[in-house]
């Protein structure tokens, strides 16, 4: 659910944007150095850009698609274009479906001994009743004839289906510094050719039995179930890069979906928070915990007759009355994740195309 921000940005002949590196130098006829040296100088001496990252993570927060976070941050960046001089700013809405946020969460641990877990609940989730206190149960179910063994056992019950997961040293790659043998490296690796055929038989079997799972704690009545998170701790370097990144194991939690953002699909689990504990080995047999989980929907404003589909939101400048002799497109997705402030993914990319239309667009430039 990447969703863009984009900007249109008129430019003639003599003025253009230009990124290089020491190691990469272009030299293109027909540019203008002194325009692009007032521009080079804006952006470096006079920049906002950490400006608009702290408005956009702090002050707005998390801001996933369809919420009002996201429309508040939207009519921000918007007026900033305007107050730099820009015309015809707008909006371009498509249908989505309903948005989504967390309230509030919190889940402990409270026998034999109280503990605080670090976790959120799934995206499109819905909400517990009010807080849920009540034992622990391992579900040990690997098939639907494993579900069967533990019919009439999980009504009111908090569920963990999954075992404890080894934590290792932190001995591999943590941290991308790009330097020239990754650089290098990049460059030289080949393009994956494109798998054929859609998911493979043994990926549709786990997700008919993830369904099998969700229809089975649904009608036992079991109240939450609670997930420590992925079972791999490693995550591709990215770039394409061949090499695995380890991933830490404190502080950052990524949920996946627990609903959907179409509002009359059923709910696939009632009351089913998601809470990723983080840096902890599970052992329930005989646990007690006390969990709260409260999330708010939001009606897409933009009804479709064939339902919820794929909403590109974007801002554009530009003057639909003019072609000019070329266009500058400028993009990043203004979204993020409901559970934190997005710095990172993607308040920096957003500031940096919105700093570069500023450092362009400024008198002295």
């Amino acid at each position: 659910m990447r969703q863009l921000l984009t900007l249109a940005a008129l430019v003639t002949a003599s003025i253009a944007l230009s990124a290089q590196t020491p190691a990469r130098t272009t030299t293109l006829a027909g540019l203008d150095p002194a325009t692009i040296g007032r521009i080079r100088t804006e952006a470096t001496r006079s920049s906002q850009a950490v400006d608009h990252i702290w408005w956009l993570s702090e002050v707005y927060g998390p801001r996933p698609t369809g919420s009002p976070a996201f429309q508040q941050a939207s009519e921000w960046a918007m007026k900033r274009f305007s107050d730099w001089g820009l015309s015809n700013v707008h909006q371009e809405r498509f249908p989505f479906g309903q948005g989504w946020t967390i309230e509030r969460f919190s889940a402990h641990l409270v026998a034999p001994q109280t503990q605080a877990f670090i976790g959120a609940p799934r995206w499109y989730s819905p909400s517990t009743d009010g807080p849920v206190l009540a034992d622990v149960v391992h579900v040990d179910a690997r098939s639907e004839a494993d579900l069967a063994k533990y019919a009439g056992q999980l009504r009111g019950k908090i569920a963990v289906m999954q075992p404890a997961r080894r934590v290792r040293l932190l001995d591999g790659r943590i941290v991308l510094r790009m330097g020239d043998q990754e650089w290098d490296e990049a460059m030289r690796t080949p393009i994956e050719p494109a798998s054929g055929g859609g998911p493979g038989q043994a990926f549709r079997n786990a997700q008919a039995f993830q369904q099998a799972v969700q229809t089975f704690l649904v009608a036992e009545g079991a109240a939450v179930l609670l997930e420590r998170g992925s079972d791999n701790d490693e995550t591709p370097g990215g770039s394409d890069l061949p090499w695995m990144q380890q991933r830490v194991d404190g502080g950052t939690v990524f949920p996946t979906n627990g609903g959907s953002r179409d509002p009359d699909a059923p709910k696939p689990v009632r009351r089913r928070p998601r809470f990723a504990a983080a840096h902890r080995q599970l052992r329930p047999c005989g646990f007690v915990d006390r969990a709260r989980a409260d999330g708010s929907e939001h009606p897409d404003p933009v009804p479709s007759r064939d339902g919820p589909g794929r909403q590109r939101h974007q801002h554009d400048r530009g003057d639909p009355g003019h072609r000019p002799p070329s266009v500058v497109i400028l993009g990043a997705h203004f979204d993020s994740h409901p559970y934190a402030g997005g710095a990172t993914d993607n308040a920096t990319g957003s500031s940096a195309m919105m700093e570069a239309v500023r450092a362009s667009s400024v008198p002295s430039a």
